[in-house]
């Protein structure tokens, strides 16, 4: 499915997706719409950057805090969600 999302589409017009035994154990008991396809390995492709770069020192340790971010869809984003994380971080 898109961007590899990893769980069922639930539409009965999906017929297969594309998985692998990490990600869905053939043994567990998560029903899906689709017919599960197990690549071996990994089913996800991924090149790492060549050459991979240093790794810096840890930024906090300089400004005195730590930095935190998200990689969610801007839209999921509201006061509400912000307010939580001011609280989880208190």
């Amino acid at each position: 499915t898109y961007i590899g999302y990893n769980n069922t589409t639930g539409l009965g017009a999906v017929d297969y997706r594309i998985t692998d035994a990490i990600v869905d154990p053939p043994d567990q008991k998560q029903p899906f719409s689709e017919e599960l396809v197990r690549l071996p390995g990994c089913f996800l492709c991924y090149t790492p950057p060549s050459p991979i770069p240093d790794v810096d020192p840890l930024p906090a340790l300089k400004k005195g805090f730590v930095t935190f971010g998200s990689f969610s869809c801007l839209a999921k984003i509201s006061e509400p969600c912000c307010a939580l994380w001011a609280r989880v971080l208190r």
